[in-house]
């Protein structure tokens, strides 16, 4: 800034002003730019002033071992977040819950899906059973910034609501409250060795459907449990539902 070059600093904070959504990657480039110039002309030669040595750095043992020091945290964080978000898709079980669905659920039909993750949009069962399943979800948010516009953080807030929920009142309210209406209820359940805080609560959800009039059981895994809302049941389903085809 100091000597009027302010390509990089402008590219820096100029993705934030255009497009916010996206601007965490596009800022990266100019980032990485501006934090190896500032290592090179900022730190590096304060580093060597602090030890009272001249020259360049490159050829100083102790700042080399500082930058390779750096470089191998950062890798290594890399690395962790890497593992963390191959943790981020659809298990084994979970395929098997939407292949179900898929083959016995009728096409279309409007499904709540509560999963123990508060926030939908970091969900991959929320993002993905609508295209797999072939039905649409009430509570996948994935795309609908594009469609709800200013409606979408009060539509983000209102899917938190939902996933609290611990018993049939609460769903009810909820689908009166956001006039989203559902033909079935798809109930994951989470083992014991389950972080999700939301784990007690599906519970109390689980025992409070199976004890109501208002929903008949249609598919039970160790995995997840599905329930046909009655009042818009037209197949009078129980245990097996009518395949597809």
């Amino acid at each position: 800034m100091a000597r009027r070059e302010f390509f990089l600093p402008v590219w820096l904070v100029l993705p934030l002003l255009v497009d916010p959504r996206s601007a965490n990657g596009v800022t990266m480039i100019p980032m990485a730019m501006l934090a190896g110039y500032g290592f090179d002309q900022v730190l590096a030669p304060a580093l060597l002033a602090q030890r009272i040595m001249g020259g360049d750095w490159v050829t100083d043992r102790f700042t080399t071992l500082s930058l390779f020091a750096v470089a191998f945290y950062l890798f290594f964080s890399a690395g962790i977040f890497g593992v963390g978000l191959a943790g981020g898709s659809l298990s084994a079980e979970d395929r098997e819950t939407i292949v179900w669905v898929d083959a016995n659920i009728p096409a279309g039909s409007d499904f709540l899906l509560l999963t123990g993750e508060q926030y939908s949009m970091k969900d991959p069962f929320q993002e993905w059973f609508p295209a797999l399943a072939e039905q649409h979800s009430q509570t996948t948010l994935q795309g609908a910034e594009w469609t709800l516009a200013e409606d979408f953080f009060p539509r983000y807030g209102e899917l938190v609501t939902l996933q609290h929920c611990t018993d049939v009142d609460c769903v009810e309210a909820w689908g009166e409250r956001t006039d989203l209406n559902h033909h079935y209820l798809l109930i994951k359940v989470l083992p014991r060795e389950s972080n999700s805080p939301l784990r007690g609560s599906l519970a109390l959800l689980l025992d409070s459907i199976r004890s109501s009039n208002q929903y008949e059981l249609v598919h039970e895994t160790e995995n997840a449990v599905i329930f046909a809302y009655k009042p818009y049941n037209p197949f009078g389903l129980s245990e097996v539902s009518p395949n597809k085809g």
